[in-house]
């Protein structure tokens, strides 16, 4: 009990003293500062990262500055000084969560050290936040690449816990599923998926995985719905075509060959889905061709 007490005593301070910086900047960093932002807000990061680095001359302590430098370091692809930016935020201040998912994203995303993001990111549910559901979409994430899908279920879950409007963890989440062949449980997330996607695209997406996961359950009313959607909101080749062939598969499965055939050859203008709908054609053209 006395040692939780410390420990709040402790971040209180810490918390008070850094709000006691941030009100004591000097004008000339403070000035600085907000003109990196005014430069970041309209995508000009050479003139950002500039700026910053005026305001962390005139005021070394100031891991807001460090914080967005690292930012523009990122979208300007010089990744090891992002990462040297974020680690100098978090040196100024220890609590400063943000930072810790944006250092792990890093490492996660274009660093490729998958070790050092589980790290980072278990270094905010275990010492800042337990219920960052950035950082457990992180690890999720992770494992997901790692193709350890147990795991990815256990951190997206957790993610979606904590932020039940979550889109992207309940895509990645069902996919997850998909692949351990949870289906119902798949079934759920990739609805909840649609249902909080952030924009057509997603939802779209999310639509033609739900496609598939009613084919393996041979909901096939339901599938065809998903990839109706689907087919109607996604624009990327894969996605687009994927969802014809999905509505190939359908019309296939509910013994309607000339309808299959003709989302066959939707799906066949696709490059990514070319070779198996032209095999699928062949197979409904030509039956007996493949009756041994």
């Amino acid at each position: 009990m006395k040692r939780s007490i410390l420990l709040l005593l402790i971040f209180l301070f810490s918390t008070a003293f850094v709000i006691a910086q941030e009100n004591n900047r000097s004008p000339e960093a403070g000035n600085a500062y907000n003109n990196g932002n005014n430069f970041a807000k309209q995508r000009k990061y050479p003139e950002a990262i500039k700026a910053y680095k005026e305001a962390i001359k005139n005021d070394s302590n100031f891991p807001k500055a460090y914080a967005n430098l690292g930012i523009c370091y990122k979208k300007t692809g010089e990744y090891e000084l992002a990462k040297g930016a974020y680690k100098k935020a978090i040196e100024l201040n220890p609590k400063f969560e943000n930072v810790y998912v944006a250092l792990g994203n890093l490492y996660k995303d274009q660093l490729s050290d998958q070790e050092s993001a589980i790290n980072t990111y278990n270094a905010v549910v275990t010492s800042i936040n337990d219920k960052s559901s950035k950082a457990y979409f992180g690890l999720g994430d992770v494992y997901y690449k790692k193709k350890n899908y147990k795991k990815g279920i256990e951190y997206f879950t957790k993610a979606v816990k904590f932020n039940a409007k979550y889109g992207k963890a309940y895509d990645i989440l069902g996919s997850c599923q998909l692949e351990e062949r949870k289906f119902v449980d798949a079934e759920n997330s990739f609805k909840n998926a649609v249902k909080y996607g952030s924009s057509k695209t997603s939802k779209g997406r999310s639509n033609y995985k739900l496609g598939n996961v009613y084919l393996e359950m041979r909901k096939y009313k339901d599938a065809e719905s998903a990839f109706t959607s689907a087919s109607r909101t996604c624009k990327k080749d894969f996605y687009k075509g994927g969802s014809n062939y999905g509505l190939g598969e359908v019309y296939k499965k509910l013994g309607k060959t000339k309808k299959a055939i003709a989302y066959y050859e939707k799906a066949a203008k696709s490059r990514s889905w070319k070779a198996n709908a032209d095999y699928q054609i062949d197979i409904l053209k030509n039956p007996d061709k493949y009756s041994n």
